[in-house]
């Protein structure tokens, strides 16, 4: 029912794609919404925190040989906070790669905790050069939460930070 609802939804709101986490077993039911609704669907990794696809390999691996219309929504901090480098995974994914989510961790393991861009671990820079170098043409999200009351500042400095690097990158 949840999964007829979001595609209803998406269809009357004219969206063109889906981020999700549908379960395993509803894979074959999410394939055969995309057909029939005409809607890309990307999945999210969650990390090692034990939902389903700890990692964009993992979904990658249950949805390859699917319709190619359900794609990967890469989180790079989930990616880095399961040990994996999100380079490594972004260049593995890359023809099935839909959406980006961008942000920092304190650690890149199962303990980081997110912070501001460029005060964490991960080498964003090195990330979106990546994504360039695979040519992606989807979706960047940047996630900020870390001032849940008041993140208006904390958004900025990270859509500056993020131009900072696409500027560098593309300059």
């Amino acid at each position: 029912e949840e999964v007829a609802m979001a595609f209803d939804y998406a269809k009357k709101a004219g969206f063109g794609l889906i981020v999700g986490v549908p379960d395993y077993n509803i894979l074959d039911l999410a394939e055969q919404k995309v057909k029939a609704y005409d809607i890309r669907l990307a999945i999210h990794n969650h990390g090692p925190d034990g939902m389903p696809y700890p990692s964009a390999m993992e979904a990658y691996s249950r949805i390859k040989d699917r319709d190619e219309r359900i794609g990967i929504c890469m989180d790079v901090a989930h990616i880095a906070r399961s040990g994996i480098d999100p380079v490594q995974e972004i260049n593995a994914v890359r023809n099935g790669l839909f959406d980006v989510h961008l942000r920092d961790n304190t650690a890149n393991s199962k303990e980081g905790t997110a912070c501001r861009p460029g005060q964490g671990n991960l080498d964003l820079p090195g990330i979106i050069r990546a994504l360039r170098d695979v040519e992606y043409q989807g979706v960047y999200t940047i996630e900020y939460g870390i001032e849940e009351n008041s993140p208006l500042t904390g958004t900025a400095l990270t859509v500056g930070y993020i131009q900072g690097i696409l500027s560098s990158l593309y300059s």
